[in-house]
């Protein structure tokens, strides 16, 4: 009787103790609307935490930004929709939409946009930081920024998709919507990988690993690169395989 006496006491206090914890089994999440951060209601399609642990929201014609206590708008004039956020090597945050490049500065302890660069980019511009270099993908080529000039090495095929480029073993590659990758060796491209005979669709993505030369991902699954090869990775293959 006293040890099951004992037993729902336990109980009882682990029930006041777990109600008393609200993080007990639910993280905690805080829901922010437009009024909240300022804005009208739209889209955002690039999030970062830049280098002072500040949050970065990529809006249209404006860079939100959440410091976990304030929120600050930085006009962006005539950029459009921000499509993608990185810092350098330097700590600068650099920023590309369908249209802009450019870089936010600090000035008097407040956000400033510094433009580098004017042009048609695409919706699928990006941002690729390979130490000292910058690179921004565009549907026509790979923009290259270096020492204050911008230069552009076109696509190696009509085809490739800009989205996919990415940083592996120290080189940029970049896939295409037939499956080959291609990698930038000096001016030019090269092909390196050639897709497997089956239809296996477009490269999506571009993750350098240690497993083979590198993963690729495409609608079909997750191939490594093994030599000029693109291998099925069978313990993902199937769990990933969509239909066409």
């Amino acid at each position: 009787m006293i040890k099951c006496f004992g037993f729902l006491l336990f109980i009882c206090n682990a029930g006041i103790v777990l109600a008393a914890d609200r993080e007990f089994g639910h993280p905690i999440f805080r829901t922010f609307t437009a009024h909240d951060y300022g804005a009208e209601v739209g889209q955002i399609f690039a999030i970062m935490e830049d280098p002072q642990g500040r949050m970065l929201f990529g809006y249209e014609d404006a860079i939100l930004v959440f410091d976990n206590n304030h929120w600050e708008t930085i006009p962006t004039p005539e950029t459009g929709f921000i499509r993608s956020f990185a810092a350098d090597n330097h700590g600068v945050v650099w920023f590309s939409s369908s249209t802009e490049i450019g870089y936010l500065s600090r000035i008097d302890g407040r956000y400033g946009v510094v433009k580098v660069y004017d042009g048609p980019l695409g919706i699928n511009s990006r941002i690729i930081v390979d130490g000292d270099r910058l690179y921004f993908t565009s549907d026509a080529g790979l923009l290259s920024w270096n020492n204050g000039h911008m230069s552009q090495q076109p696509w190696p095929t009509d085809s490739i998709t800009p989205f996919s480029s990415a940083v592996c073993h120290g080189k940029i590659w970049a896939g295409d919507r037939n499956g080959p990758i291609y990698e930038l060796d000096g001016r030019s491209f090269k092909k390196i990988a050639e897709s497997p005979p089956t239809n296996a669709g477009e490269v999506r993505a571009i993750v350098d690993c240690p497993i083979g030369d590198g993963l690729i991902v495409r609608p079909s699954g997750i191939f490594r690169k093994i030599d000029a090869a693109l291998v099925p990775w069978p313990l993902a293959y199937n769990f990933l395989q969509t239909e066409e």
